[in-house]
């Protein structure tokens, strides 16, 4: 694909077509080791199989324009800090599950036939009072446009839409991290469609991690080993460590949570769906200035 390869001198710099896996063993430090205390799950959160709407208990004020969230098929524990747990936020949330999207049909297939099921979704949303929608995973940013056509509200199905504005605030000779579920999946039409064909960046998937891959990816768990997990976020994402590294996004929904672990252990400003979110919410519900 034209247009979509960067060129780059430095060889540790990987560009939007040449993300090959980084395979060297990683060592995590005494500062990233430290970053593993103890999360205690308070309630479930399994996914949520019939549209409703929640909203955080800590926050509720009146007249708050609730934001939509496609969701994929799974079954797993929802930690704060993850999209589909209302906590997450200080505003209405409605969830709407598609049935059959799979992580194995949206991440690894990037499956065309789930188009219209997601659009069909976002539809509902908007019916049900959503005034803008978002997704449970990164890597829907394949349909984004089909899903901004289907609906007359805001659409931001991926965190990579972020990607071209961080970009920007970053020095020429800089370069954005991605954290990604899969990255054999990501490929360079999943950037041309976040708009960001041209953004230098550098790649760590976590599915070789097994509590990732056997709960996230694969569903032979619902309930979730929380400091496995954190363990397993740091151990990839000090993958992306480099001088050149100026931002990270992360593309997977499921990491967010222990994105301020990721923040302390780079030292670098972190962009994720929960950080895209709380901005578009911004943007809905202006209030005067005092």
């Amino acid at each position: 694909m034209t247009g979509l390869e960067v060129a780059m001198t430095d060889p540790t710099v990987l560009s939007p077509v040449s993300a090959a896996a980084l395979t060297e063993p990683v060592v995590l430090t005494e500062s990233s080791a430290a970053l593993t205390e103890p999360v205690v799950l308070t309630e479930s959160t399994a996914a949520l199989t019939e549209p409703v709407v929640l909203a955080s208990p800590a926050v509720e004020p009146a007249g708050q324009p609730p934001i939509g969230v496609l969701c994929l098929e799974t079954s797993f524990d929802k930690i704060p800090g993850h999209i589909r747990n209302p906590k997450t936020f200080g505003f209405p949330v409605l969830y709407q599950v598609v049935t059959g999207a799979t992580p194995h049909r949206v991440v690894n297939q990037g499956d065309p036939s789930l188009i219209e099921p997601f659009c069909q979704a976002a539809r509902e949303l908007q019916a049900r009072g959503a005034a803008a929608i978002t997704s449970g995973c990164g890597f829907l940013v394949l349909f984004q446009q089909q899903l901004a056509d289907a609906v007359t509200v805001p659409v931001f199905a991926s965190s990579l839409v972020q990607l071209p504005l961080v970009h920007r605030t970053l020095t020429a000779c800089q370069t954005v991290g991605l954290l990604v579920a899969k990255q054999e999946s990501l490929t360079p039409l999943h950037l041309a469609k976040a708009g960001a064909e041209s953004v230098p960046v550098r790649i760590a998937g976590m599915a070789d991690q097994p509590e990732f891959r056997e709960v996230m990816l694969e569903g032979r768990r619902t309930q979730l080993d929380v400091q496995r997990l954190r363990t397993e976020v740091l151990t990839v994402a000090a993958q992306l460590a480099d001088p050149a590294l100026g931002a990270v996004v992360i593309e997977c929904t499921d990491l967010v949570p222990f994105a301020s672990d990721v923040q302390r252990l780079l030292g670098v400003p972190v962009f994720d769906i929960v950080t895209l979110t709380n901005y578009v919410h911004a943007s809905l519900s202006r209030q005067p200035y005092q």
